[in-house]
């Protein structure tokens, strides 16, 4: 890390039931530091409900599909307790059940796994625009003083392209942004060897690779579970050359005015007096 990346007690948030749990508030932007409206995380537990309450969540915007929602086991009892709390639940898919069935998925594992994130990652800006970003967006736009929290399954890859495209909206620095996606190792230390585990049982994964004259090793599970820099600059690269920078992105593929965009920086970023 450097001098530019805060201290590791911040921008992290531990609480029991959720993993990765980190904040995008108070990274420095050209206007002042981004306030403190919106968090990231791995999957909530059941564990989690009364702490996200705690921390002022107004509603909670998952990125996973219908179907992998489902099979986290708790999916429903948690959308239940959210709602008890006075928390919103809002399930808004990044890809549908059709992108994220296990052959599709195992595609796209094998060519993660072969160290290719980044293709991955434009697949993630491709798909989530006019759904999950778009939703999230809104949200920003029209209820600024109601915290959110945005989770997939590790809070790594669809969240952490997502948080990329906010960060880089109001200004923060491309390095500040490689670096605040590279905290996500800190978390996945603890989340490896289960991932690592789920992964190896995925009969359908192992079945395509088998396929291809490929094998699920520890390398290439490695491979898909990392979260470098460099993955997040090169995706930094492609939102400017391809998308034409984030306000361009938001204005065009999530389908946002330049009013609008504008209101959206206002509401992410605590101006200086």
């Amino acid at each position: 890390m450097t001098s530019s990346t805060p201290a590791l007690s911040w921008p992290w948030h531990p609480v029991p039931g959720i993993s990765n749990l980190r904040t995008l508030g108070g990274y420095s932007t050209p206007n002042g530091k981004t306030k403190a409206c919106v968090f990231r995380s791995a999957a909530p537990a059941l564990a989690s409900g009364a702490a996200l309450q705690k921390l002022g969540i107004a509603a909670v915007y998952d990125l996973r599909s219908q179907q992998e929602a489902a099979s986290g086991g708790e999916g429903e009892e948690l959308k239940k307790l959210l709602e008890r709390l006075g928390i919103e639940y809002r399930l808004v898919p990044v890809f549908d059940d059709a992108s994220w069935s296990p052959e599709a998925m195992a595609t796209r594992w094998a060519r993660t796994m072969r160290g290719d994130i980044v293709a991955g990652y434009r697949d993630i800006l491709r798909a989530g625009a006019t759904s999950s970003f778009r939703a999230v967006l809104r949200h920003i736009l029209e209820r600024p003083h109601e915290p959110l929290l945005l989770h997939c399954t590790a809070g790594k890859d669809r969240t952490g392209v997502l948080c990329a495209v906010l960060l880089a909206l109001v200004g923060v620095e491309d390095e500040v942004i490689a670096e605040e996606y590279a905290l996500t190792s800190v978390a996945m230390r603890s989340m490896l060897a289960s991932l690592e585990a789920v992964l190896k049982k995925r009969e359908v994964f192992a079945k395509v690779l088998r396929e291809r004259g490929e094998a699920v090793r520890d390398e290439g599970i490695r491979n898909m579970l990392s979260s470098e820099p460099q993955t997040m600059r090169s995706l930094l690269r492609i939102l400017k050359e391809e998308f034409g920078g984030a306000e361009r992105y938001v204005r065009e593929l999530c389908g946002f005015s330049e009013e609008e965009v504008r209101r959206i920086r206002e509401n992410l970023v605590e101006r200086e007096v």
